[in-house]
């Protein structure tokens, strides 16, 4: 039983690690990377683990006054898919979206869980790396631009926001390289970015893991993962 929650009714992974803890009881990062500590993930597949992590990105927005869809697909036209130089590609799709209709706020938010890999390098955001691909939102200006008009049209359309949002970028990295979160923040903000660093999505996964219970999934799993 943890946080008044049966283990044996959520999907545990086949195996855990043994761990150094912080005084809170959480995993220490390791010597390489600033790392999200949910490694008891290991035994889940990519796809899971994405799947887990966007889920607790989505959540900590939903509790931030947005709302939230995950795995937006933004529908292009032909024209403007041959304006990205993208003529045959599918629908494009976006890990999380979130909107606050206070400020007329809309986050496009790409999750990186990068957690079976290095972690996300401040090399992805030089356009002649071979990994620059992986982040075209980012270091792609037109087809950020075409995206985003897509995209405000389409939920304008839809009446899910009012006209003329102020768009945020944002990236949602579980780990990120040793030595590259204050390189990575400082490109980011130069651009007018915004980065959910693996010590930022800590403290807010402390902040619903401290809460009472909540039957979200995601605040289920983070209650599991920072226990």
């Amino acid at each position: 039983m943890r946080c008044g929650i049966p283990l044996t009714a959520l999907p545990l992974p086949s195996k855990c690690y043994d761990q150094t803890v912080d005084t809170h009881g959480l995993p220490l990062h390791n010597e390489t990377t600033t790392s999200l500590p949910i490694e008891v993930l290991a035994s889940y597949s990519a796809q899971e683990i994405m799947d887990s992590f966007e889920s607790i990105v989505a959540t900590i927005l939903e509790r931030d006054g947005f709302w939230v869809r995950t795995s937006m697909k933004v529908e292009l036209t032909k024209a403007e898919k041959r304006e990205i130089d993208r003529p045959s590609s599918p629908r494009w799709e976006i890990d999380v979206v979130g909107y606050r209709a206070g400020d007329n706020l809309l986050r496009v938010v790409e999750c990186k869980s990068y957690l079976d890999s290095g972690g996300v390098n401040i090399s992805a955001f030089d356009t002649t790396s071979k990994f620059s691909g992986r982040f075209k939102l980012f270091n792609e200006p037109t087809t950020r631009e075409v995206v985003f008009r897509r995209l405000v049209a389409q939920l304008v359309a839809s009446k899910a926001i009012t006209p003329n949002p102020k768009i945020e970028l944002c990236l949602a990295a579980g780990k990120i390289v040793n030595g590259n979160v204050d390189p990575i923040r400082s490109h980011f903000q130069a651009m007018g970015w915004l980065l959910f660093d693996p010590e930022w999505l800590r403290q807010k996964l402390l902040n619903i893991a401290a809460d009472g219970y909540d039957n979200a999934i995601a605040a289920v799993t983070a209650k599991l993962l920072l226990r």
